[in-house]
């Protein structure tokens, strides 16, 4: 019988008025169901929310403009705001009425319910837009140089680990390995790795190239003597390790060099620093003996040595 309050007037009330009289239609906003739809996320957040057409309340001290349930009576939030979902290797970009980040976004980044969603009429499904991450691949040559260039890699897409391009002096590639020691050569497959993986920090993960140390062959003239031991291998870098001694009837010998006269002389202690094999020369000494002249039953004015 009002416009706000009044009696209400139904199929059973009876007219007690002998004039004419208005009755005026009374109305209350449509409660909407908002379903957020994931897409498959790792941890799920807030899957339903509800909101009152056009309308807020304050509840506890919060203006609210959605609802966990549909009685309205405990808000989301600051009065607005969902739990985000998570997915494993993507970042979360909020809710959209199409998949993919189509449509009208309604939820932003952050879980925030946004352009004015609570005066649109309807219920509601929402998709969540998901962006794979990306991670970058660093090289170190680890001593060695001519590291490959860094690479992205996508989460959920194909990645290739670089060809080796480092060097090293006396050094053989032996493969990427990651902090946590693993290997990576030659690695192609699917990038399903986060932070805390595989020593990725900060969406970063470095591969430093291990190196094997060559052999070299020496081989041992013994330079007018014999020597027994032909030849020995060493490994560069390290101490060169027990050397033969050659003999030579007349001589002493002073060592191994590497020329036959004058060269450097090499010692079981010479740290190899030879990139290919290489000949070491026996060097001698002529010996000097005493001569003793004896007159066996003469004179002599003097004894005479040399």
């Amino acid at each position: 019988t009002a416009s706000t309050g009044g009696t209400k007037i139904e199929s059973t009330t009876q007219v007690k008025t002998a004039s004419n009289h208005i009755s005026y239609a009374h109305w209350t906003p449509i409660i909407y169901t908002i379903t957020l739809n994931n897409q498959s996320a790792t941890s799920a957040g807030t899957a339903t929310a509800y909101y009152q057409y056009n309308t807020t309340k304050t509840v506890n001290g919060t203006l609210c403009y959605y609802y966990t349930t549909n009685t309205l009576t405990t808000c989301l939030t600051n009065g607005h705001t969902i739990t985000k979902p998570t997915k494993t290797g993507y970042t979360f970009g909020g809710y959209y009425t199409g998949t993919n980040g189509n449509g009208t976004q309604y939820v932003d980044a952050t879980g925030t319910i946004v352009n004015n969603l609570y005066q649109t009429t309807g219920n509601k499904t929402l998709y969540a837009k998901w962006t794979a991450n990306t991670y970058t691949v660093k090289y170190d040559c680890n001593g060695g140089s001519n590291a490959p260039s860094s690479q992205t890699a996508t989460y959920d897409s194909t990645f290739t680990v670089a060809t080796n391009t480092c060097t090293k002096t006396g050094y053989t590639f032996n493969g990427w390995y990651d902090p946590t020691n693993v290997s990576w050569t030659s690695w192609t497959g699917k990038w399903k790795y986060v932070n805390g993986q595989y020593g990725i920090t900060n969406n970063t993960l470095t591969l430093k190239a291990q190196w094997k140390a060559n052999t070299y062959t020496l081989t041992f003239n013994a330079n007018g003597g014999s020597v027994t031991t032909a030849s020995k291998s060493v490994t560069y870098n390290s101490a060169v390790g027990d050397l033969p001694t050659p003999t030579r009837t007349g001589y002493t010998f002073t060592g191994w060099f590497t020329a036959a006269s004058g060269g450097t002389q090499v010692t079981s202690d010479t740290i190899v620093k030879i990139t290919e094999a290489q000949t070491l020369y026996a060097h001698w000494n002529p010996n000097s003996y005493t001569v003793t002249f004896v007159g066996n039953g003469g004179t002599m004015g003097s004894t005479t040595t040399k």
